[in-house]
């Protein structure tokens, strides 16, 4: 009902448009914004619907004909329909003055819906639109390295990391430890202990942090380090990440430190105290799915205790 009501008023428009040109212009650019308030609404509704594209492509035919539209609509109306030659092409043409920052958090989160969507190619001319306008800003780096990862693209995501260092030095210590999770994401183990240790020695040094949550590092130091087989060196950093949140403030790390814990002692043959490890990361899972990971652990210590030396 809604969308008949919607076309019959494009209809009185358009009649509007035949009998008097001047208002029907007017009245023509009102219907432009119209409908990129429309797709802009259906995006953040669901941005997967194919009709978002439509009424994005509508609301872009409109606007180029009346001129009158500012090159960040025309931007974002290239973003929905998946422009990325003619995304690029605005964003060098901005001019100087329309850089409004606001504009970073309404591209960055269309990015992040995107993302969430896994529609790679929209959520990248979002966030490389954003860095292009504001390459002093971490954020689109940072997103951009993010969206790699998901995709496997661990080159990709370290050479946008470079670039934000190198353009963003001010935030030197969240694109350094970036660098080191997507190491360890991709298997390279020592590589990620290597920037954890330039992200804690760049914290040290300004009284930084590179992340919300501060035991977050640890955790991750931790894990590089049970990964190549450092376990000893490994306990002390799980032991930080959980000492620094005695509150559960952010409980994530203190709950994945619980398990780095139990997985170290499990190696050790120190079953009784991987068992209270486990234990206390079952006490404080925040869902379903991380108490079956934990029964998953445990169901290895009893293997493992099971197992001749």
């Amino acid at each position: 009902m809604k969308s008949a009501k919607f076309n019959l008023l494009i209809l009185l428009a358009l009649l509007v448009v035949s009998l008097t040109p001047h208002f029907g212009v007017i009245l023509r650019q009102n219907f432009g914004h119209l409908f990129l308030s429309k797709a802009t609404l259906c995006v953040y509704r669901q941005p997967t619907d194919a009709s978002c594209l439509e009424v994005a492509s509508r609301s872009l035919s409109i606007l180029e004909e009346t001129q009158v539209a500012n090159p960040i609509d025309f931007l974002w109306l290239n973003i929905i329909i998946g422009n990325q030659e003619q995304a690029s092409t605005i964003v060098g043409e901005i001019p100087d003055g329309q850089e409004d920052p606001s504009t970073i958090i309404r591209f960055i989160r269309l990015g992040d819906l995107y993302l969430a969507a896994s529609m790679w190619k929209h959520s990248e001319i979002s966030y490389r639109s954003v860095l292009t306008l504001f390459p002093d800003r971490p954020e689109s780096y940072l997103k951009l390295a993010t969206l790699y990862l998901s995709q496997e693209r661990y080159e990709d995501a370290l050479d946008v990391l470079d670039n934000g260092i190198v353009s963003s030095p001010k935030e030197l210590s969240r694109l350094i430890f970036q660098r080191g999770f997507v190491y360890l994401r991709s298997g390279n183990s020592q590589a990620a202990l290597e920037e954890f240790i330039r992200c804690r020695v760049w914290n040290d040094a300004h009284g930084g942090l590179a992340y919300s949550e501060p035991n977050q590092l640890h955790y991750f130091m931790g894990e590089a380090l049970l990964r190549i087989g450092q376990l000893d060196q490994a306990i002390p950093e799980y032991q930080l990440a959980i000492q620094l949140d005695p509150k559960l403030e952010w409980p994530w790390p203190t709950y994945a430190a619980y398990i780095g814990l139990g997985d170290v002692y499990i190696r050790q043959k120190k079953f009784a105290q991987a068992l209270a490890a486990y234990e206390q990361a079952f006490a404080i899972a925040l869902d379903g799915d991380q108490k079956i990971l934990v029964q998953g652990r445990l169901q290895q210590l009893i293997r493992a205790q099971a197992a001749p030396d």
